[in-house]
């Protein structure tokens, strides 16, 4: 397939690449998950830690569109994380070594822009645990998705 204009005669004929381009108005192709846009984590007073996730739609390249799919009223999503003891390099949520990890699931009105809350007990979360990976845990059914957020444990 030709990804520029082709010449016929005086006539230009324009790929269909082009073509598709043209009708798409610049959409990228793929799925969109929930997954984890942002997140931070906090110690409480009482020694309690409780993580943040902000959720996001996330594009996962090569696959169809599912118009819709991401923000589909009442979808449930699960929300999970990890803490792990090293820094270097950053754990991934394949990491081996996971000292400790909690999951929550619910269904969300609206995924952009929801925030989840995963709240550790006092004494749960390791004094050695240096870094969190939060994560969508739809992600693991997409395996081109690598929306993860990795930051320091509190």
């Amino acid at each position: 397939m030709y990804t520029r204009t082709m010449r016929a005669g005086w006539l230009l004929i324009p790929s269909l690449a082009s073509l598709a381009s043209l009708a798409l108005g610049g959409c990228e192709s793929g799925t969109e998950i929930a997954g984890v846009a942002q997140a931070s984590a906090a110690r409480t007073s009482d020694g309690s830690i409780v993580v943040t996730a902000t959720l996001g739609c996330m594009l996962v390249r090569g696959m169809g569109r599912a118009d819709g799919h991401c923000d589909a009223d009442d979808t449930r999503v699960c929300v999970e994380a990890r803490w792990f003891k090293h820094l270097d390099p950053p754990p991934t949520w394949r990491s081996t070594g996971q000292l400790t990890g909690a999951r929550l699931c619910r269904k969300v009105e609206n995924v952009r822009g929801e925030t989840m809350q995963i709240t550790m007990p006092p004494g749960t979360v390791p004094a050695d645990a240096a870094t969190i990976v939060v994560f969508s845990t739809d992600q693991q059914m997409a395996k081109q998705a690598s929306h993860e957020v990795v930051i320091a444990s509190p």
